[in-house]
């Protein structure tokens, strides 16, 4: 009785590592977005167009993001960003001050990553408080739908 209750144990840890394997292997990891807009990642700027963005395996708080045709190329680092419910959408949110864009969050059904405010957006968070005579300044929030 004991060698079988330790066999279903075994058998049943093996399946659930394979499930939990298959996630991390997933094709879908992947997001390939349109933004329509030039944006900042970090101290990058990169034109608007056709972009893969990607967790790294290794450091799964790092970031990827690459244009289509790989000419284009920026990292960037985050944090979990907990979510009471589950998201029916993958998007990337980003922050507007004035006519700059920065990519502030990326949403997938397993959760949120915001990445850390560079030093570029922290800047432009202060100039646009000064536009606005506010002692702090609101970013918007521009929502992209992602594939």
């Amino acid at each position: 009785m004991k060698k079988q209750a330790l066999r279903f144990f075994v058998t049943l840890s093996l399946l659930t590592m394979l499930a939990v394997a298959s996630v991390y292997a997933n094709p879908h990891s992947r997001l390939q977005v349109n933004i329509p807009f030039a944006f900042t990642l970090g101290d990058k700027t990169l034109p608007a167009g056709q972009y893969i963005i990607e967790r790294n395996r290794i450091v799964p708080e790092l970031f990827i993001v690459c244009s289509l045709d790989g000419r284009t190329r920026a990292t960037g680092f985050t944090t979990h960003v907990p979510s009471p419910m589950t998201q029916m959408q993958t998007k990337l949110v980003f922050h507007r001050y004035g006519n700059q864009y920065f990519l502030a969050q990326v949403w997938r059904m397993d959760g949120g990553q915001a990445f850390l405010k560079s030093r570029a957006e922290r800047s432009a968070a202060k100039e646009s408080a000064k536009r606005l005579a506010k002692t702090e300044a609101e970013p918007e929030s521009v929502s992209i739908a992602a594939q």
